[in-house]
């Protein structure tokens, strides 16, 4: 890559104090080995808002937005800049109507999505936009604040049985205090204690009703919106969606078969990364428009 470009590892991640983290501005190369087989080798070229930029034509405010919301899944992680799901998707739709905007970053859930939406809907209130959020049924660990990357996510509660915001993810407060006892032997202990404990039926009923409340507030402004699930690329991380929760609806993209060894392989990078290919992102992209032009 050429001289410009910061390696991913070092200097990607930046704080946000409303978000916890995103990404810093610039141009990014990303290699990922395991043992000495190298799994990727991808570039990223980020925007000056802390988003990954989606390669598109004619750019216009006038356009209507489609917004894609999630983690590494809608990010792109592993896949150069035209690759990604938002990507495909840009080149199957109008492009003298539609803007398409990529809001994934790795390690997030739907409870940093629910933030970001909450402030884009803000800052652009008189923008004409469609919001897709994507999720897959493991991001209830990340909404529990029970993964190390969920620190300093925005963390929520149930107060008179409303969803309300309850401050940070994290057993310090303090970022610096944080990254001095990060260091310590005994607080990683106490870490993987917090982090390592069950899903409790309540932290359940949060993850629901923060994607219940990502559709809420969407379509209250008269919003388009797409709930979409893509269970897990390794099949014994999936955790299992109650459908019934407050007639969760969400659109199953998941697509690939675990028993067809073939088929599977097509939407994975690499049998040791199983982040999506850019054939199962093309895949999804159709079907997504497909869906769309059939809901109209």
């Amino acid at each position: 890559y050429p001289d410009n470009y910061k390696n991913y590892n070092d200097s990607f991640f930046t704080y946000d104090k409303n978000l916890g983290y995103k990404a810093l501005p610039g141009k990014y190369y990303h290699q990922s080995y395991f043992n000495d087989e190298k799994i990727f080798d991808a570039s990223y070229e980020i925007d000056d808002k802390g988003f990954r930029i989606t390669p598109q034509e004619n750019l216009s405010k006038e356009k209507i937005h489609i917004n894609f919301f999630g983690g590494s899944f809608v990010f792109g992680l592993g896949l150069d800049q035209k690759k990604t799901l938002p990507y495909f998707f840009s080149q199957l739709i109008d492009k003298k109507k539609y803007h398409v905007n990529n809001y994934g970053i790795p390690g997030w859930g739907p409870n940093t999505s629910l933030t970001l939406l909450n402030q884009i809907l803000i800052k652009k209130k008189n923008t004409s936009m469609i919001n897709v959020l994507v999720f897959f049924p493991g991001h209830v660990y990340r909404s529990s604040c029970k993964v190390v990357f969920s620190y300093g996510t925005p963390k929520y509660k149930f107060k008179n049985n409303k969803l309300v915001k309850d401050g940070k993810c994290g057993l310090i407060k303090n970022m610096f205090l944080f990254k001095i006892l990060n260091k310590s032997k005994v607080f990683a202990y106490i870490k993987d204690y917090f982090y390592k404990k069950p899903v409790t039926e309540t932290q359940n009923k949060i993850f629901y009703e923060i994607i219940n409340e990502f559709r809420k507030i969407s379509t209250e402004q008269n919003y388009k919106t797409f709930i979409i699930i893509l269970n897990s690329m390794n099949k014994d991380d999936n955790y299992k969606i109650d459908e019934t929760y407050e007639n969760l609806k969400f659109i199953d993209l998941t697509l690939f078969n675990y028993e067809d060894k073939d088929d599977y392989e097509l939407f994975i990078i690499n049998e040791k990364d199983h982040h999506p290919s850019a054939y199962a992102n093309y895949r999804r992209a159709k079907a997504l428009k497909e869906y769309m032009y059939i809901n109209e």
